[in-house]
């Protein structure tokens, strides 16, 4: 991660404070980076030190495993980020996701985006995991609230036996 110019503060991450973000990398020193950051700005960090380990804790059903966001390597031993992200997709599991690379090829650049995923090339400044991280978490936070209201007019109304 690149040194920043601007300070991450509690602020600058409005109200993801509190999300609950799952940082995989087979990177000790990275991933321990990026969740000390992420809970300095008032996020629930929890780590995965591979894809084997984070799609385990992704694909149970355990609500105390659920996330907001998933920020995942794309290079590690044992499954890729991208196999991870394509099984959860295929499990209807895939939580909104940001792929961490340093080796993105065209062919993992279109994959992810044909997955729905975003893509932060390493080295990258914190601010800018910030700006992806809070669209995503506030864009799923939304159509999370859409779909729990169903009086919401956005979803339309609807009366009993009429469709």
């Amino acid at each position: 991660m690149k040194p920043e110019s601007t300070q991450d503060t509690e602020e600058s991450w409005g109200s993801c404070r509190g999300a609950r973000i799952l940082v995989v990398d087979d990177d000790p020193d990275m991933r321990a980076l990026l969740a000390s950051r992420l809970e300095k700005v008032g996020c629930i960090a929890r780590e995965a030190a591979s894809g084997v380990e984070a799609h385990g804790i992704l694909a149970s059903r355990d609500p105390a495993h659920c996330v907001d966001l998933l920020v995942i390597d794309l290079r590690m031993p044992g499954l890729s980020g991208i196999q991870v992200l394509r099984s959860l997709r295929a499990a209807h599991q895939l939580p909104p996701a940001i792929l961490m690379t340093a080796f993105a090829d065209p062919e993992v650049r279109a994959e992810a985006l044909s997955l729905g995923i975003h893509i932060l090339d390493k080295p990258f400044r914190f601010d800018a995991l910030r700006r992806v991280a809070t669209a995503l978490i506030l864009s799923s936070r939304e159509r999370n609230r859409h779909e729990a209201d169903p009086l919401d007019p956005a979803r339309g109304f609807r009366t009993r036996g009429h469709r």
